[in-house]
C-alpha cells in the first residue's frame, strides 16, 4: 500500500523552511478558487483535498525559480 502524503503535512515542512505565511499561500494557490491570504483557516482546510502533493510541489518549485 502506498503512503499518502497530504498537502497540509507538506505545508508544515515548507513552513519551517519558508515561513508559515509563504507555506499557506503556496497551499492556497495550489488549491485554487479560494483567497490567497496566507492564513490557514476553515476555508483552506476544507478545500485542501482539492489539490495534490504534486501540484503543491510545482507551486513551491515555481516560487524558488522566480
Amino acid at each position: 500500500m502506498a503512503t499518502v502524503i497530504k498537502p497540509t503535512s507538506e505545508a508544515k515542512k515548507v513552513a519551517i523552511n519558508m515561513g508559515i505565511n509563504r507555506a499557506a499561500k503556496l497551499l492556497q494557490e495550489s488549491i485554487g478558487g479560494i483567497a490567497v491570504d496566507g492564513i490557514i483557516g476553515n476555508q483552506t482546510l476544507s478545500n485542501a483535498t482539492k489539490t495534490s502533493i504534486y501540484k503543491y510541489a510545482l507551486y513551491r518549485l515555481a516560487f524558488y525559480n522566480k
